[in-house]
């Protein structure tokens, strides 16, 4: 049996997504205990209950911001001091989910033949530190160019830039805003705003320590704010159990990070 922890239903349209979603688990014949939480039962209090009843596959629903929480939580209970082996299946209920897209789940067909194959990889996760985890990618989003200070263990540089994407790989990449003053006045007269050129610029190491030069930035993880600048994230490897569609994922790094 599977240990289900579903995201709190704020509109009808989530109560009805979660009520097919148990349906068509129920017609894959993927049984399991239900959990939803709620004031009176937090997420860490329903993780400790299935860690108590010894689950050995829990399964997160919801929008990616809810499962990051939900793995953060995990990680902050469990990997401190593992004592079995445990499985995490994923059931976002975003259509543009980026950990649905990353795991090539494209429906709800393909995520109950995963968790009922329970074919499982190993995942990296990001650390942000001093206690909190990320699956889906930490954005930075300015709306102009801002300077920002990015330091490794091998180097640092100062860059302009409006927007700063982090994955779980420490894959970092930079976009900013290419506009000289000249271009930056004819612009609002000659070319739509959304046309601005953009240059892209990727990095790649084992730590980032991100600084913003004009105050704190906000931080944001699967659409949510949760924390603000500075950061310091590395990775952990091939840390999480995380169920997949078997022969189709896209891999983003091996194991030896190539």
């Amino acid at each position: 049996m599977y240990y289900y922890i579903f995201e709190p239903a704020k509109i009808v349209r989530e109560g009805k997504w979660q009520k097919s979603v148990k349906e068509k688990l129920a017609n894959y014949q993927i049984s399991g205990e239900y959990t939803i939480p709620s004031p009176a039962r937090t997420i860490e209090e329903i993780i400790m209950i299935g860690l108590t009843k010894q689950y050995s596959t829990f399964v997160i629903g919801g929008s990616d911001s809810f499962i990051n929480k939900v793995i953060s939580t995990l990680i902050n209970i469990y990997y401190k001091n593992p004592s079995y082996q445990i499985v995490i299946g994923l059931i976002p209920s975003d259509k543009e989910s980026l950990i649905g897209e990353n795991l090539n789940l494209k429906n709800i067909d393909d995520i109950c033949l995963a968790l009922q194959q329970r074919y499982f990889t190993k995942f990296s996760i990001g650390h942000l530190e001093p206690n909190k985890f990320f699956f889906s990618p930490l954005v930075i989003n300015q709306n102009e160019n801002e300077k920002f200070i990015i330091t490794t263990p091998d180097y640092q540089i100062s860059t302009y830039c409006y927007q700063i994407v982090i994955d779980s790989e420490m894959n970092m990449t930079l976009v900013s805003k290419n506009r000289s003053n000249i271009f930056k006045q004819l612009s609002s007269l000659l070319v739509d705003q959304k046309t601005t050129p953009s240059s892209i610029s990727k990095l790649t190491s084992k730590k980032f320590v991100v600084r913003s030069e004009d105050g704190s930035k906000p931080v944001y993880r699967g659409g949510e704010v949760i924390t603000k600048t500075p950061i310091s994230v590395m990775r952990i490897r091939n840390l999480l159990n995380i169920i997949v569609k078997r022969g189709n994922i896209k891999v983003v790094k091996n194991e030896k990070g190539e």
